[in-house]
């Protein structure tokens, strides 16, 4: 670099921070302000997460081809002797830096290596470093005798300026691993020690993972070589003898025998247990905690919230898995968004003052799911004061700190209904090894230099800008996390005594009415009893049991967790149902075998996440299944006792068993059955041949309720025709889905198809939804199109035609069928020959 490029750079020192704030552009997530020294950063990967640094100007040093910066930290208060270190707690990357405004270039130095700093001992850089950063964009300088054992000067334009600040957090962990693998001495030789990191820094970054060790470490140092201008022989000489004090080389040599298992070990721990480097930082290791994973990993923007209650909130939000909000606080609950975090804060002073004072602090943290408003009295406001709790949020996942089992899920006992020294030892549980107020504000203290947002029932986390913060909420998790168990974020303990609503069959008829039938599932729910839903085919009872399990799940969110809908076949086994062993699909296991959890084992425990879960069942044409062999150990499941599976899991036999017969949450080898939890099945009694019995053990654990067809009238009743016209205006008036409506001519043909195939064979019939299909399809064709008779017939044998596959009666119901005024009996015989095998010669 010419001399007259040796001049100084004198930029405000505000405006240097705001230049390296804008370098990192996106990288960003928050920065301190850029008017305070030092400057503290918040970084996205990959670059370091927290980075602290102090800028100063580029100076010339006043030696030749020089330059420095003149180390001012905070505690320097002046003179020769003056020393004072820079701040390198809350786990940040803490570095010295310099910038010159004609050069436009960046310098850091390596604080790792200093203890502290004298007021009047500068750091330097030579100007062809700078020169070389100018050209190539980054360039290193070694300093032999700075620090302890020599530092390396990392120089960077400010679009390099990334690079820079990962180079220097990799050089240091990497100066941690080697301190563990070599010789103790190791870094007494300033310019060998750097020599060393830097090879090692490009091993593990820039040579081809495919390649041998050998070939790898000798592409290293030749890059190194070049970098210093010196030859491989001389790079490799700080590789040998000296380096390994007295351990002989034998015929491999020092750098086979020694060095390239080194780098090997240095790589494993480097590629594959990285938070062996965070410990041997001696940084406090992150726990691995569902919470903090969700934090970190999350695709959705994520808010994080402290909310802030009496503990007698706290009791009644355990037992109902919600957060609750009053009209006045309408607008927190508004704030809020599914997949939010929330964090809970229990404050000393129960509502209710006859309690007991309780410990304060954090006692536990959910994920949200969605939002609700209530009718009904929860909490002990509810009822003895004015406010009431309209508002709540869910748990999508809920932690907790204390003895949560100890707690009485019993939602049919208020907290009004106990006497309060039961309530202060409940109270006591929910609050046990809580985080105390204290220790978190200190915590976040150390972490963010604010303490925990508590000023509001309902506060967020985060930066100056309004955008979330998670530092403080992930260290708060962390110091948790050892006693921060997951519950079920629905009450499996509790059993359902809700109601159904009267109009939920709205848009469905039926002969006697749905009030029977609703009354008939609200009486079996209630007595804790499965339920089979019987009739013909076309009764709706697939879409009554779907519309009762989703309703159940969207009114009693605090009881059940979604549902689900499956179809029995011959082949199901307890394989299907219940589980069994199968090769794992982790690559890292190589295909060991592990329990996978059948289809309704998934309904008490998510697959992923091992959540308690809640989700009714339906069965649709269950007895297609072999109903032993389907369902095996379930029989004493559904009657309500535990049972042990012939598979482990973490080394232990799974269990099935009813939830309120665990004395703790469950474990990961245990699946609660919760106390609410109900199948939903249905039963053709039209049906194939290919059906199964039920036996009476299994039968006599469900309540079989009957959806029946109509009554038809025969054709030779006087009234037949008003009749039917009567009962298809009772369907017709409930069926929406017809777009065009049906003339007298087309209902009543119909009607006689329907009569002509329910009354020949009793206990043989088709229910209604499958009349609104054939009304549906010959209403549908143009007025161009075929007459009623070839509409009529087409859709027989569309509809009818299929539901008659393997009965025994067929050929009576098809005869019936073709006597119909309407139909095309000869087109309708040779269907019947062709789909259903009938033959028609007795009746030639």
């Amino acid at each position: 670099m010419p001399d007259g490029e040796m001049e100084s750079s004198s930029l405000d020192l505000s405006d240097i921070r705001e230049l390296l704030v804008e370098s990192l552009g996106d990288s960003v997530m928050w920065h301190s302000d850029v008017e305070n020294k030092p400057l503290e950063l918040h970084l996205r990967d990959p670059l370091p997460s927290k980075v602290r640094v102090y800028l100063v100007n580029l100076v010339p040093s006043g030696r030749e081809g020089e330059f420095k910066v003149n180390v001012r930290l905070p505690g320097h208060e002046g003179g020769e002797e003056d020393h004072a270190a820079p701040d390198r707690t809350g786990g940040y990357l803490t570095m010295l830096g310099g910038y010159h405004e004609h050069h436009e270039v960046f310098a850091f130095w390596d604080d790792d290596l200093h203890e502290e700093y004298g007021s009047v001992s500068p750091l330097q850089v030579q100007a062809e470093t700078i020169g070389e950063a100018m050209s190539e964009g980054l360039a290193t300088q070694q300093r032999a005798t700075a620090g302890y054992g020599g530092e390396t000067v990392i120089v960077a334009q400010p679009n390099r300026v990334g690079e820079a600040l990962q180079m220097r957090d990799r050089l240091i962990k990497i100066r941690t691993l080697l301190h563990e693998y070599l010789p103790d001495g190791w870094r007494e030789n300033g310019s060998r020690a750097q020599t060393i990191e830097r090879v090692v820094d490009v091993f593990l970054e820039a040579t081809p993972r495919d390649r041998p060790t050998e070939e790898r470490r000798e592409m290293a140092q030749q890059v190194v070589a070049d970098e210093l201008g010196n030859t491989l022989d001389t790079i490799q000489d700080k590789f040998r003898g000296e380096l390994w004090e007295d351990r002989d080389p034998g015929s491999e040599g020092y750098q086979r025998r020694y060095l390239d298992p080194i780098l090997e070990e240095i790589e494993s721990v480097w590629r594959d247990e990285e938070t062996q480097i965070e410990k041997l930082l001696e940084e406090d290791e992150e726990p691995d905690h569902p919470l903090i994973t969700y934090l970190e990993e999350s695709e959705l923007p994520v808010s994080v919230y402290l909310f802030s209650a009496p503990p007698d909130h706290w009791w009644t939000a355990a037992r109902y898995n919600v957060l609750p909000f009053t009209e006045d606080n309408r607008e927190y609950w508004e704030e809020l968004s599914t997949g939010d975090v929330v964090l809970f804060y229990s404050l000393t002073e129960p509502e209710n003052t006859d309690l007991s004072e309780q410990s304060e602090g954090l006692i536990g943290a959910a994920i949200l799911g969605e939002k609700y408003s209530k009718d009904d009295d929860w909490w002990w406001e509810d009822s003895e004061d004015a406010e009431s709790f309209e508002y709540v949020a869910r748990f999508d996942r809920v932690f907790y700190t204390g003895r949560i089992e100890d707690i009485d899920f019993d939602l049919e006992t208020g907290i009004s209904d106990k006497d309060d020294s039961v309530v202060d030892d409940e109270l006591e549980a929910l609050t046990a090894d809580l985080l105390d107020v204290s220790t978190a504000h200190s915590l976040c203290h150390d972490v963010f230099d604010e303490r925990m947002p508590d000023e509001e029932p309902l506060a967020a986390f985060t930066y100056d800008d309004g955008s979330t913060e998670t530092i403080r909420p992930k260290a708060l998790i962390s110091e948790m996390a050892s006693s921060l168990r997951e519950a079920p974020p629905v009450n499996i303990y509790s059993e359902f005594s809700g109601s159904i609503d009267e109009e939920l069959l709205e848009g469905l008829h039926f002969p006697d009415g749905d009030k029977q039938i609703l009354d008939q599932i609200e009486a079996a729910l209630h007595a804790g009893k499965h339920i089979i839903l019987t009739g013909p085919p076309g009764t709706g009872k697939t879409e009554i049991a779907r519309r009762v399990v989703n309703a159940l799940d969207e009114r009693y969110w605090w009881l059940y967790s979604g549902s689900q809908i499956t179809t029995a076949t011959s082949d199901w086994s307890t394989f299907d149902t219940v589980g069994g062993y199968m090769p794992d699909e982790d690559e890292d296991t190589d295909g060991d075998l592990s329990f996978s959890s059948g289809i309704v084992l998934n309904r008490y425990k998510d697959r992923t996440t091992e959540t308690p879960l809640n989700e009714p069942l339906v069965i649709d044409e269950l007895n297609r299944a072999d109903i032993d062999k389907a369902f095996g150990q379930l029989f004493t499941v559904l009657s309500g006792q535990s049972v042990q599976l012939p598979y482990t899991k973490e080394n232990k036999e799974i269990q099935i068993g009813s939830a309120s017969g665990l004395d703790q949450l469950p474990e990961p080898h245990q699946y609660a059955v919760p106390e609410s939890w109900v199948i939903f099945a249905t039963m053709n009694t039209y049906d194939k041949t290919s059906l199964y019995e039920m036996s009476y053990a299994f039968m006599r654990r469900f309540s079989f309720i009957p959806i029946d067809v109509p009554d038809l009238p025969d054709e030779d009743e006087s009234d037949e025709e008003d009749r039917l016209q009567d009962i298809m205006s009772e369907y017709l008036s409930s069926w929406d889905e017809i777009e065009l409506e049906p003339g007298d001519d087309e209902v009543i043909a119909v009607a006689r198809v329907w009569r002509n195939t329910n009354n020949p064979v009793d206990a043989r019939a088709v229910g209604p939804a499958i009349v609104q299909d054939i009304l549906g399809t010959i209403t549908q064709y143009p007025e161009s199109g075929p007459d009623l008779e070839q509409r009529l017939t087409n859709a027989v044998i569309s509809y009818i035609f299929p539901q008659l596959e393997g009965v025994p009666e067929r050929r009576r119901i098809v005869n019936s069928i073709m006597a119909s005024p309407d139909v095309d009996e000869e087109r309708l015989k040779e269907s019947a020959k062709e789909i259903l095998q009938v033959s028609f010669e007795d009746d030639e």
